[in-house]
């Protein structure tokens, strides 16, 4: 991954946390105010990989898998597990509002 000039693993290049991440576009330019809040409560993070976005996909390796599974969003957990994805840039609500559900308020406390 490639952030202006800085050039490592995902990780080391967007940080570490529950990130939505989209090969599309900002995956959070749609989100709802409140889910927005709420994300940010939670140190949630974004991240448009895209040859010409902000986070340049060195190898193309996102690219490639998001298109291999239909996929437009996913919600990475802090433990880089997928938590969960959505086929449009739009249903990053939906990822949002499950990963409020199942955190409940604890999860804005952190």
């Amino acid at each position: 991954m490639r952030r202006a000039s800085r050039v490592g693993r995902f990780d080391d290049v967007v940080g570490r946390g529950f990130t939505l991440v989209s090969s599309v576009a900002d995956p959070t330019a749609k989100l709802d105010p409140e889910l927005a809040r709420y994300f940010a409560s939670i140190r949630g993070m974004r991240a448009h990989v895209a040859p010409a976005g902000p986070i340049h996909d060195v190898n193309g390796s996102y690219q490639r898998r998001f298109a291999e599974h239909g996929v437009a969003v996913a919600l990475l957990r802090a433990d880089f597990h997928v938590f969960g994805t959505a086929p449009a840039v739009g249903g990053e609500g939906k990822l949002v509002e499950a990963l409020r559900s199942v955190l409940g308020s604890a999860g804005s406390e952190r």
